[in-house]
């Protein structure tokens, strides 16, 4: 499983990662409040929200980041194409 960290502003929240659009059939279910899992036919994403996330940066480095309220989400991921293909169907609404 690799991982990567998504960072966005204050709307950015699990919320927002279950309304964008999905162009292949997958099941979605969120185990807790801080998870939420896409599950494809042979693989899956983890998005785990981190509302302490913050603390794991240095003040010099948050202020390179072009946002005023920074929020975290961890994306899990078993496949490589299946992250591509996240981030080239959602440019559009991800900054």
């Amino acid at each position: 499983m690799q991982s990567i960290i998504l960072i966005g502003d204050e709307p950015f929240n699990l919320d927002f990662i279950k309304n964008l659009p999905k162009s292949v059939d997958t099941r979605s279910y969120e185990p807790n409040d801080l998870r939420y899992v896409l599950e494809y036919v042979n693989d899956r994403i983890y998005y785990d929200y981190l509302p302490e996330g913050i603390l794991d940066y240095e003040k010099d480095e948050l202020l390179h980041l072009p946002f005023q309220s920074p929020r975290f989400i961890a994306m899990l991921y078993t496949s490589n194409q299946i992250m591509r293909d996240f981030f080239l169907e959602n440019a559009k609404y991800l900054y």
